[in-house]
C-alpha cells in the first residue's frame, strides 16, 4: 500500500495541473459542506450547554378546541400550580423575557435585554454565578427585597468588571434592587439574556391576572419518564385549574415539546436542512467533475495498465492503485476545504454579530465537524475514483496493446460514463441556480417593496417605560406629552412616537362596523392596530387624503384609516363611520371610534400576502402603551439624533434610556437579514456548481474532440464544412444538456415547494425564473462544448491525420 502511495504521488505531482484542477472542485465541494454543517451542527445536532438537556421540556398552553389558536404560555398562579403539581418532573422553572432598562451611576441608563426567571432557573440548568450568588426561594417571593443577577457582557461593559459590583445597589425599571451575581461570561439562558430579576418581582398586574399567560416553563423530566407520560401528568393538572377557574382556565390544555424543538423553528430548520441539501449538491457536482477529468485520465493509461496485467498485476491490484491516487487527492482537497470552512465559519460568525443570536450557538469546527470532514474526504474516494478505475482496469490485452489501438482508448462504455456525468452535473446545477435565482428575486422583490413611504432619512428609536415608574395610564399619557412638547421644541428635528414603524408589525384585533349585522360566522374581519402620536403622517411625509389628522384635543373617541381599510369595509366612504376594534370588541367597555381622516397606504406588517394592509390609527393618548417608537427626520445624522433624543429623553426621566437608534433602512435590512444569508449562499452554492459543469462539459468536450481528430482530419479533408463539424461534435453535449435539464426541472420545482414558505416578494413557481435559469445555463453549457469544437473545426487535415 505504501508503494501504491509513493507512486500515486509521483504521478499525481507530474501531472500537476489535473492534480490542481481535481484538488480545487473537490476542495470547493467539501469545503462548502464542512461550512454548512459547522452550522447545522451548532444549531440542530449539538448538545445544548444545559444539565440534561434529552430531558428537558418547553411548557407553554393551547386550546383544546382550537390548538391553531395558541393561549401562549402559563400565568403566573398556573406557573406555580404546575411547579407543586406535576409529579413527573425533577423541577420545573419559568422565565419571561423582557427588556430591563439599567441606572443607577453616572453612565447614561441602558436599555437590555432580560429575564425574568423562577429561583431554580440557574440550579435546574446547571449554572451558577461566577461571582455572588444564585437566587434563593426567599428571593422569589412577594414582598422580598428586590435583587438581580447580572451578566458577564454587563458587568464589563457598564461596570468594568468590578467585583465590588455584588451588593451594590443599582436601578432595574427605576426600581432600586441589590445586585447579587454575576454570570459566566457567554452565559445568556434562555436567549440572549443580560440580567434577571426573580419572578416575584413581576408587576403586579401581571402576577394577579389569571388571563395573562406571558411566562414559559422549562421542565426536566425525572429518569426513565416519557414526554408522553409527562403531557398527561400536566394534563391532569390544567384539567383541576379549568374546574376551579373556569372563567381563565376552560379549555386550557398543556403544550408540551423537546427543549432541542423549541430552540429551532420550523422555519429554521427548513433553511438549514435546505442549505445542506443545497452544498450536498455542489459536492455531488464537483465529484462528477473531478470523474470526468479521472476517466478521461484513466483512458489515456490504458496502455500503461494493459502492460502491467500483462506482467501479472491483478484486477484488485491496479484499483487499488487508482484509488490511491483518488485518496491522495480527496486528502489535499480535505485539507483546502478546512480552510476554506474556517473562512467560512469566521464570515458567518460575523454575519450573526447583531442579529440576536443565542448564546448555545457556539459555531466551532470541533471534533463532529472534523469527522464528517474525513467521512466525505472518504466517501469524495469513492465516488471520484472508483468507476474511472473499475473501467481503466477492465482491458482487453490483445487490443490494448496493439499499437492502433490507441485511437480507440475512449471506448463505448467510457463515453457513456463522462456523458452521465455531464448529466448529472446539468440536473444538480439547475437545481441549485434555481434555488439560488428564486432567493436572489425575493430577496429583490423585498429590497423593492413600496412601503408607502420615503424611508431615506427616517431614523426610529426605541423607549420603554418601566411598570414600577410609570404604572397608569395616566402616567404613560402624561409622560409622552412632555415628550412630545419636547420633540416640538427642538430645533433641527420633526419626530413623533408610535406604537412601531412601517413594517415593524402591529397587533390586529376585531373590527365591529357600526350598522352592520354579525353574520354568525365567527370570524370577524381583522385589521392592524396602530397608536401614534401627533404630527404621525407629517413625519413620514405623507399626508390625510381626506378628512382631517389628529389634534391634542382628540383622545379615545376618534381614529383615522388608511385607504386600503376605507375601500374594504366602505367602498372609500369612511369619513364619520363608526367602529368598536379590540380583542372583544362587543365589550361595553370598547368605545366606538368616528373615523376622521383616510391616510395613504403604508405597509406596516411584515410577512403578510401582497399588498397593503388595512390600518386603523389612534391617538396615543387614548392607548398610551408601555413602549414607543420614536420617529425622527433630520438632516443631522444618526449619532447628532441619537444625542438628541437621549438628552431630551433623560432630561424627563434620568433612568429612562433610548435604544437602538438607528435608519430604517437599516432595520430593514435588519429584518431580512435570514432571507438575505439563504440568497448569498444559494448564489455562492449555485456559482460554483455552474463553474464546476461548465468547465466539465469543456473538459470532456475536449478529450471528446482529442480522440476523434484523426476522423476530424479525414471528414475535413473530405470536404467537410465548418458548420457540418460543429454540428457532429456538438450533437452528443446537447443531446446530454437536453436530458440534463430534463431531469433537473422536476427537482427545480421541488425547491420552490420547499422555499414556498419563506418566499415573500415572488411565486415559487417564478415563469421568469424557471424560464431564465435553464436559457443561462444552456448558453454556459453550449459555449463551452463550442470552444473546442470551434478549434477543431479549423484543424488542418495533414496535421490531423499525422496526430495518429
Amino acid at each position: 500500500m505504501w508503494n501504491d502511495v509513493r507512486l500515486a504521488a509521483r504521478l499525481l505531482r507530474r501531472e500537476r495541473w489535473f492534480s490542481i484542477a481535481a484538488v480545487s472542485a473537490l476542495a470547493l465541494g467539501i469545503g462548502a459542506n464542512t461550512t454548512i454543517f459547522t452550522v447545522v451542527n451548532a444549531a440542530m445536532l449539538r448538545d445544548l450547554p444545559i444539565d440534561g438537556a434529552d430531558r428537558m421540556l418547553v411548557l407553554t398552553t393551547e386550546n383544546a378546541s382550537n390548538p391553531r389558536a395558541r393561549f401562549g404560555a402559563l400565568s403566573y398562579r398556573d406557573f406555580g400550580e404546575w411547579q407543586a403539581g406535576a409529579r413527573t418532573f425533577d423541577a420545573i422553572a419559568g422565565h419571561l423575557d423582557v427588556e430591563m432598562n439599567v441606572a443607577g451611576d453616572a453612565t447614561p441608563p441602558v436599555r437590555v435585554e432580560g429575564s425574568f426567571v423562577s429561583a431554580n432557573t440557574f440550579s435546574l440548568i446547571g449554572e451558577r454565578p461566577v461571582a455572588g450568588r444564585d437566587f434563593l426561594p426567599d428571593d422569589d417571593r412577594a414582598g422580598a427585597e428586590p435583587v438581580v443577577v447580572i451578566g458577564h457582557s454587563l458587568w464589563t461593559s457598564r461596570y468594568g468588571g468590578d467585583r465590588g459590583i455584588v451588593g451594590r445597589v443599582i436601578r432595574v425599571n427605576g426600581t432600586p434592587v441589590t445586585v447579587i451575581g454575576v454570570m459566566r461570561e457567554g452565559f445568556g439562558f434562555p436567549q440572549v439574556a443580560e440580567i434577571w430579576q426573580p419572578l416575584s418581582q413581576l408587576p403586579e398586574a401581571v402576577r394577579e391576572n389569571g388571563t395573562m399567560r406571558p411566562i414559559v416553563g422549562v421542565g426536566r423530566m425525572k429518569s426513565g419518564v416519557t414526554i408522553e407520560q409527562a403531557r398527561a401528568d400536566l394534563e391532569g393538572v390544567a384539567a383541576g385549574l379549568a374546574r376551579r377557574y373556569p372563567d381563565t382556565n376552560a379549555g386550557v390544555r398543556p403544550r408540551v415539546v423537546t427543549l432541542r424543538e423549541d430552540r429551532m423553528s420550523t422555519r429554521g430548520r427548513i433553511m438549514m436542512t435546505t442549505l445542506m441539501a443545497a452544498v450536498g449538491f455542489v459536492l455531488l457536482v464537483a465529484c462528477a467533475n473531478v470523474a470526468n477529468l479521472m476517466l478521461a485520465r484513466a483512458s489515456r493509461r490504458t496502455r500503461e495498465v494493459s502492460v502491467r496485467i500483462s506482467l501479472g498485476a491483478s484486477r484488485w491490484r491496479v484499483v487499488r492503485q487508482l484509488l490511491a491516487e483518488s485518496l491522495l487527492l480527496a486528502m489535499a482537497a480535505g485539507g483546502g476545504a478546512l480552510a476554506i470552512s474556517v473562512a467560512g465559519v469566521g464570515a458567518f460568525r460575523r454575519s450573526l454579530e447583531g442579529q440576536g443570536a443565542p448564546y448555545w450557538l457556539n459555531l466551532a469546527i470541533d471534533g463532529q465537524v472534523f469527522a464528517f470532514t474525513t467521512v466525505i474526504c472518504l466517501v469524495t474516494v469513492v465516488a471520484v475514483g472508483l468507476v474511472p478505475a473499475l473501467h481503466a482496469s477492465r482491458v482487453d490485452l490483445a487490443g490494448m496493446l496493439h499499437e492502433a489501438s490507441r485511437a480507440h482508448s475512449g471506448g463505448r462504455s467510457n463515453r457513456r460514463w463522462t456523458g452521465g456525468f455531464v448529466v448529472v452535473q446539468v440536473a444538480l446545477t439547475l437545481i441549485l441556480m434555481t434555488g439560488a435565482a428564486l432567493s436572489t428575486h425575493d430577496l429583490v422583490a423585498r429590497l423593492q417593496t413600496d412601503l408607502g413611504i420615503e424611508t431615506s432619512g427616517l431614523i426610529i428609536a426605541q423607549l420603554g417605560l418601566p411598570a414600577a415608574a410609570y404604572p397608569t395610564a395616566e402616567d404613560r399619557a402624561a409622560f409622552y406629552r412632555r415628550l412630545d412638547q419636547r420633540l416640538t421644541s427642538t430645533p433641527g428635528i420633526r419626530a413623533t412616537i408610535a406604537s412601531a414603524w412601517p413594517r415593524g408589525g402591529g397587533v390586529a384585533p376585531e373590527v365591529v362596523i357600526d350598522g352592520r349585522v354579525d353574520p354568525g360566522t365567527g370570524r370577524r374581519p381583522r385589521t392592524t392596530y396602530l397608536t401614534v402620536g401627533l404630527r404621525y403622517f407629517e413625519t413620514l411625509g405623507t399626508l390625510a387624503v381626506r378628512g382631517r389628522d389628529f389634534t391634542d384635543a382628540d383622545r379615545g373617541d376618534m381614529a383615522i384609516v388608511n385607504e386600503r381599510f376605507a375601500m374594504m369595509h366602505f367602498a372609500g366612504d369612511a369619513i364619520g363611520r363608526r367602529i368598536r376594534i379590540g380583542a372583544n370588541p362587543d365589550a361595553p367597555e370598547t368605545p366606538w371610534l368616528t373615523i376622521v381622516g383616510i391616510a395613504p397606504n403604508v405597509r406596516q406588517r411584515a410577512g403578510d400576502e401582497p399588498g397593503f394592509d388595512p390600518i386603523v390609527y389612534v391617538p396615543y393618548s387614548a392607548s398610551p402603551l408601555p413602549f414607543a417608537t420614536i420617529l425622527a427626520r433630520s438632516a443631522a445624522g444618526v449619532e447628532a439624533v441619537a444625542r438628541t433624543l437621549r438628552d431630551g429623553v433623560r432630561a424627563l426621566d434620568p433612568d429612562l434610556p433610548v435604544q437602538s437608534v438607528m435608519t430604517l433602512d437599516a432595520e430593514l435590512a435588519r429584518d431580512r437579514w435570514e432571507v438575505h444569508f439563504v440568497s448569498v449562499a444559494f448564489g455562492i452554492f449555485a456559482g460554483i456548481a455552474l463553474v464546476l459543469a461548465t468547465v466539465g462539459v469543456y473538459a470532456v468536450t475536449a478529450y471528446a474532440v482529442s480522440l476523434r481528430t484523426r476522423e476530424i482530419g479525414i471528414r475535413v479533408a473530405l470536404g467537410a464544412t465548418g458548420r457540418q463539424l460543429l454540428w457532429l461534435l456538438t450533437r452528443q453535449a446537447s443531446a446530454r444538456l437536453l436530458i440534463g435539464l430534463t431531469i433537473g426541472m422536476p427537482g427545480a420545482w421541488a425547491v420552490g415547494r420547499i422555499l414556498e414558505g419563506g418566499l415573500e416578494g415572488v411565486s415559487a413557481s417564478d415563469p421568469l425564473t424557471f424560464a431564465g435559469v435553464p436559457l443561462l445555463l444552456t448558453v454556459a453549457v453550449l459555449t463551452a462544448s463550442l470552444i473546442p469544437t470551434a478549434r477543431a473545426a479549423r484543424l488542418n487535415p495533414a496535421a490531423a491525420l499525422r496526430a495518429e
